[in-house]
Parts: structure tokens; C-alpha cells; sequence
């Protein structure tokens, strides 16, 4: 029996070099299905508990909106360690600027 692979994205060969195609993984991946997903994400509390369902790869979840869902949080994660960095930083130039003017304080 013949396997049609006009719908193949890639050719993908197995071990004995049997021409194989996975077309499952390649069909879904369109823009529409990211721009979905990223209004998904944007509902407060539903679209957290979505993503961390699609992280796992509950439900069936497909591996390209699992892949998808891990990078959104570490992005996430990246961004939460750098705005703490930043808040460290400025939280630190404050104190010092208000332990500056605390000798002038006390002198009207």
C-alpha cells in the first residue's frame, strides 16, 4: 500500500529508513491557533489555569500548545525576576536618597 505524503511538511525516516510523515504535528500550527491561545491567556484567572493544564499536557494537549505554554512561563518567570531586580535597585537608591536628607530633617 502506497502512504500519500503530499501533505507532509517534512519527511521523517525511521530506523530501518521506512519513509515515515507525521502530519499531526505540523496541521495545527497556524497563526490563528497562537492568536487564540494568547487571548485565552489574556482572561485573568481562567487563562492561568489553562496554561499551566496546557504546560502539563492535560488532556490531550497538543505538543506545539504545550511547547507554547512553557515558554509563556518562563517568560513569566524571567519577567518576575527582572522586575525584582529593578524594584532591589530603585528600592535601594530610595533609602539611600531619604537616609541623604535625614540629617537635613531635623534642621528647618
Amino acid at each position: 500500500m502506497q502512504k500519500d505524503f503530499t501533505k507532509c511538511n517534512v519527511l521523517i525516516y525511521d530506523e530501518k529508513d521506512n519513509l515515515l510523515c507525521n502530519v499531526k504535528i505540523w496541521e495545527h500550527n497556524v497563526l490563528g491557533n497562537y492568536i487564540v491561545v494568547q487571548l485565552l491567556a489574556m482572561i485573568p484567572l481562567i487563562g492561568f489555569i489553562l496554561m499551566i493544564i496546557w504546560a502539563v499536557g492535560g488532556s490531550g494537549t497538543p505538543i506545539w500548545k504545550s511547547n507554547y505554554a512553557r515558554a509563556y512561563f518562563a517568560m513569566m518567570a524571567i519577567g518576575i525576576g527582572i522586575s525584582i531586580i529593578i524594584m532591589i535597585a530603585f528600592g535601594a537608591i530610595i533609602a539611600s536618597f531619604i537616609g541623604g536628607l535625614g540629617g537635613l530633617a531635623y534642621y528647618y
